[in-house]
């Protein structure tokens, strides 16, 4: 299985445009997954069977791809990805596919995502944005949550972040509690107390 790290020096010779948007993604529940022998460092290749979540219960059919997720999925989880049976991609090197997936799988999806959020005992430096009149402020809270959510998934990721321990957090009660297999931050991967600056914030 073949991953490809694109920095952005790279990417900026050779720039290319995405075949979908991140608000094109869709929520699938897998039904059935089967590992395969081919793995990396990061990643475990497997058959997967999943249906629309919104079709559950309604229909039979289930869709058949191939995921690099194996590592993570199982039968009964949600996970978000792509439905090219219904995306108009416009691309000639995606029409040069022989046999294009039907459904790409992006990301599992770890339970309620309020909750998450709510629990989440950390915080990020960062300078404080001005505001523009047309700025669109939900979809920046958005990509910026869908942003700390990367981080707490992704351990090499957040390497060069420096990521701060937040005290006013309360753990949820037990009975509230997230999933077991909910990704988290460790404490001795945070920094401790901090004097901020004027132009610097945490959020």
């Amino acid at each position: 299985m073949l991953a490809v790290d694109l920095t952005s020096q790279v990417f900026w010779r050779t720039p290319f445009v995405s075949l979908c948007e991140q608000r094109q993604l869709v929520e699938f529940f897998v039904v059935q997954i089967e590992l395969t022998s081919v793995a990396n460092s990061k990643f475990v290749l497997a058959d997967c069977w999943v249906t629309r979540l919104k079709e559950l219960g309604t229909t039979s059919h289930h869709i058949h791809t191939r995921t690099h997720l194996g590592h993570l999925l199982h039968p009964g989880d949600v996970a978000l990805g792509y439905d090219l049976t219904t995306t108009n991609v416009n691309d000639t090197n995606f029409d040069k596919l022989k046999s294009p997936p039907d459904v790409v799988l992006v990301r599992k999806v770890y339970g309620d995502r309020s909750k998450r959020h709510r629990n989440r005992n950390w915080k990020l430096q960062q300078l404080n944005k001005d505001v523009e009149e047309d700025m669109n402020t939900e979809s920046y809270d958005r990509d910026y949550k869908d942003f700390l959510d990367d981080l707490e998934e992704d351990k090499e990721y957040r390497q060069q972040v420096n990521i701060f321990f937040d005290p006013s957090v309360q753990p949820l009660p037990k009975e509230e509690g997230l999933n077991a297999d909910v990704p988290t931050i460790q404490l001795d991967e945070m920094l401790g107390g901090l004097s901020l600056s004027d132009d610097m914030t945490m959020n």
